[in-house]
This record gives C-alpha cells, structure tokens and sequence, in this order.
C-alpha cells in the first residue's frame, strides 16, 4: 500500500509540472528514466513484488519524467540510485525529495 500512496503522490507532482511547464532539460529525463528502469529490473530480479512484471514497474515508474523540472528529475534519480544502492534493492529506506517537483 505504501507504494500505491507513493505512485499517486509522484503522480500528482508530474501533473502540476507539465501543467507548469519545467526547467529546460535537453536531456529529456533520460538520467532519471535511466535509474528508474535499472530499479525495476533490479527489483524483479529480487522478487519484491511491486509489479507483476518488469514491463509494468517501468511503464509505472519511468513515466513522466520528460514532463518534470530538472531539480524534480535529480530528485527522483537520486531516489532510484538510493533503491539500488541499498543491501535489497526491496527495503523502502530511501524517500525522494517531493519538494523539488512542486
């Protein structure tokens, strides 16, 4: 349930961006899809059990980023990167700076 609260917070955030518009960013979000994508496969590899399959974390997760302001895109980036750097990529020991997307 943590993770449903979660989507529907980052969900938001991406909506008040693009409706905002966001800091140029030639890159497009590639950085952040990046981590992202690397989370998801991580995280089905390890079984966590977030999403059925990887395909689905990824079109989950991944998306909306391009739509995002560049401090919000590093935010999220540092977020995965944090997933991935932890003993199980499974732990919810990282948060992500939501502040950064408002």
């Amino acid at each position: 349930m943590k993770w449903c609260r979660w989507s529907v917070v980052v969900g938001v955030s991406f909506l008040a961006a693009a409706a905002c518009g966001g800091d140029d960013d030639e890159s497009g979000g590639a950085a952040v899809r990046e981590a992202c994508s690397e989370y998801c496969t991580a995280a089905q590899a390890a079984g966590c059990g977030l999403y059925a399959s990887e395909s689905e974390c990824i079109a989950e997760e991944c998306s909306g980023f391009e739509a995002a302001p560049k401090a919000c895109q590093d935010a999220f980036r540092q977020y995965y990167e944090c997933l991935l750097d932890q003993a199980n990529v499974c732990d919810t020991g990282c948060s992500a700076d939501i502040g950064a997307c408002l």
